[in-house]
């Protein structure tokens, strides 16, 4: 480089960073209002949680705010590593343990802990402090009866008009279906643990 492109350079201002946008859940004055969805993404093939955070990180692109439960989860997933690091607008919080949960006869603490997830959902569905909320596997905790299906169903009644939501997870009631907007179903083709492949960090979590 040339000592005259180094001192051009050298005489331009120094960038800001961007301030951040406020939550677009309140319209701007005369334009309409958005209208939020409720999206929920089941099937038994891998990728429903990996489909949410790509959704997720599309609303991050938009200046959205984005908050999502991870029920019956207890690890440090990557993507909650990475919105630690890397994703300032992405709030994760982890509602389960790290443990195997019994379909049949699912442990107290499993059971109290998914209560405390959805009640800190609806806080924060409310809160008017994120655009996209994500409830991550909140169709297992249904389907083995960790939580009611009524409570999940009165969740998305109360969801303000403008908020994006998600539902994720397998096993999906066919009233969750019904209450949705949009519905995806993951089928499973092939899957490299038939292979006897291990899980493996980025790739399962």
């Amino acid at each position: 480089m040339s000592l005259i492109l180094k001192k051009k350079e050298a005489s331009r201002p120094a960038r800001r960073a961007p301030a951040p946008k406020p939550p677009r859940s309140a319209p701007a004055p005369g334009k309409r209002p958005r209208r939020g969805l409720v999206i929920l993404v089941t099937g038994d093939g891998k990728g429903k949680t990996t489909s949410a955070l790509g959704q997720a990180l599309r609303a991050l692109g938009h200046g959205y705010r984005v908050c999502m439960i991870q029920f019956m989860k207890g690890r440090k997933y990557g993507e909650l590593l990475a919105a630690e690091r890397f994703l300032p607008g992405l709030t994760i919080h982890l509602s389960g343990l790290d443990s195997f949960v019994m379909r049949d006869r699912p442990a107290p603490v499993d059971v109290e802990m998914a209560h405390e997830g959805l009640a800190l959902a609806r806080r924060e569905m409310l809160s008017g402090a994120y655009d996209l909320v994500i409830l991550d596997e909140i169709n297992v905790a249904v389907d083995f009866k960790l939580i009611p299906l009524k409570d999940v169903l009165d969740l998305i009644a109360e969801k303000p008009p403008a908020l994006d939501l998600i539902l994720t997870g397998r096993y999906a009631a066919p009233e969750l279906i019904a209450a949705a907007d949009t519905v995806s179903e993951i089928r499973e083709i092939k899957h490299h643990y038939a292979a006897g492949v291990k899980d493996r960090a980025g790739i399962e979590y």
